[in-house]
């Protein structure tokens, strides 16, 4: 179970695991696309695609192994988002 001031919801226990690490890999993303933002490395459209590139996920591991913010993420994998960057762009949308 997770309660927030949105409500409350029950997450069944065989997805705890993956809903964890899916919340803790957009948490990360999103504090490394603010940095990157406010460096203009990249516009707020590229930030928010679905599938970040090779480029983009290279600078987030980057992010994750040398600044104070990223420390507590360096345990996650990133493999399977570089094999979807690998892909190319039909992942490419929005996730808007």
């Amino acid at each position: 179970m997770y309660g927030c001031s949105g409500g409350v919801l029950f997450i069944p226990p065989h997805l705890l695991e993956e809903v964890i690490k899916t919340g803790r890999k957009s948490k990360v993303k999103d504090i490394c696309g603010f940095k990157l933002l406010s460096e203009n490395k990249f516009t707020a459209a590229e930030i928010d695609r679905l599938v970040w590139t090779k480029k983009m996920l290279d600078l987030l591991v980057d992010f994750i192994k040398n600044d104070p913010q990223g420390k507590e993420f360096q345990d996650l994998d990133w493999s399977e988002e570089y094999e979807l960057a690998k892909q190319g762009e039909a992942y490419g949308q929005s996730a808007l």
